[in-house]
């Protein structure tokens, strides 16, 4: 019995052993084929010219990070913006990457490769795309007003403009923008600055043809019946420093007639102007007239004691090819009552 146990015994022990060996053995293995110096960096290429430093990337743009001890990388990240595992691999002397974004830095955004032994960071310029303007709305209005710009690539913002003139920025994120209508701007291209340039929009803010603008458009004559309209009106002005005032004698009169002009509507889609109701005049209703054309004329609803802004579709109008003529005529039936009309044009 005392026999077996000793054989029992010397078995595991052997066995034991055997297991240590083996151990060591893979240790020394591992040991032998594994890098264990920490990373090196030394340039950056792209990967069709891998001998040319690149001075630059943009976001999703396929690079090369070339120096030592790069095999058992185990994270990449763009000024701590980590990159997916799927979109980089790696052996001793480069990892293959894609540049992600957006990143926090304008133009600095620092490399940094961690692998098993160490992590080692390089300098690195990553420049946005250039900002793109997609649409605006509202496509007109005065100052003050807030103008939601949509479109990509808005990070690190610099400046919104209208024209010339700097607009006050409300908020911004990646794909929007709400900035504020500087004063004097009646018509103008939005222009964004970012870190990744500068861009135009495609259309003009604000009125592509003036009607009234502080001044009548010349190329009307100005009559009208049933009362009077002060053209050089300063009191109660929306924007600029005059506007149009009209005072209605009797029901259904019109002192605002503008003719005689000859335009061409096939690049407009609408009619914008602004109301301002006189005392008495809440919920009171004017009609905007075309080309004499009352059948296809739109009632517009008066708020008393503040602005309006009304848009009206040339469509709504009876799609007019041409505009000779324009009526705001009184269509509540009241004897008296004083408006005032500003921004009036075409959108």
């Amino acid at each position: 019995m005392m026999k077996k146990i000793f054989i029992v015994y010397r078995f595991t022990v052997f066995l034991m052993a055997l297991s240590l060996i083996s151990a060591l053995s893979s240790c020394k293995k591992d040991d032998v084929g594994e890098d264990k110096a920490a990373p090196q960096i030394n340039t950056v290429t792209n990967l069709t010219e891998r001998n040319i430093p690149l001075v630059s990337g943009t976001y999703s743009q396929w690079i090369l990070i070339k120096g030592a001890h790069l095999s058992t990388t185990n994270k990449v990240e763009f000024n701590t913006v980590a990159v997916p595992d799927s979109l980089f691999w790696a052996n001793d002397s480069s990892v293959t990457v894609k540049i992600p974004g957006p990143l926090p830095g304008a133009t600095e955004n620092p490399i940094t490769v961690y692998t098993k032994y160490g992590q080692v960071t390089y300098n690195f310029n990553v420049l946005q795309p250039a900002p793109t303007i997609t649409g605006f709305d509202p496509v007109s209005g005065s100052e003050g007003d807030i103008v939601t710009i949509t479109g990509d690539w808005f990070t690190n913002l610099s400046s919104v403009m209208f024209g010339t003139e700097n607009a006050t920025i409300i908020s911004s994120t990646k794909t929007e923008i709400k900035a504020a209508v500087p004063a004097g701007v009646s018509q103008a291209f939005i222009i964004i600055t970012t870190a990744g340039g500068t861009t135009q929009s495609t259309g003009a803010f604000g009125f592509k043809f003036i009607v009234f603008d502080d001044a009548v458009n010349s190329m009307f004559w100005m009559g009208g019946w049933g009362g009077t309209a002060d053209f050089n009106n300063t009191t109660i002005v929306k924007r600029g420093t005059k506007s149009i005032m009209i005072s209605y004698a009797g029901g259904y009169g019109s002192p605002i007639q503008l003719g005689g002009g000859s335009l061409d509507l096939t690049e407009y889609t609408a009619i914008k102007l602004s109301i301002y109701g006189g005392p008495g005049s809440n919920n009171n209703k004017v009609k905007l007239v075309i080309n004499g054309s009352a059948a296809n004329g739109q009632e517009l609803v008066l708020v008393e004691g503040q602005w309006t802004d009304f848009t009206i579709l040339l469509n709504t109008l009876g799609s007019p090819a041409i505009l000779n003529e324009i009526w705001l005529q009184e269509f509540s039936g009241t004897t008296s009552e004083v408006i005032y009309v500003d921004d009036f044009g075409l959108i």
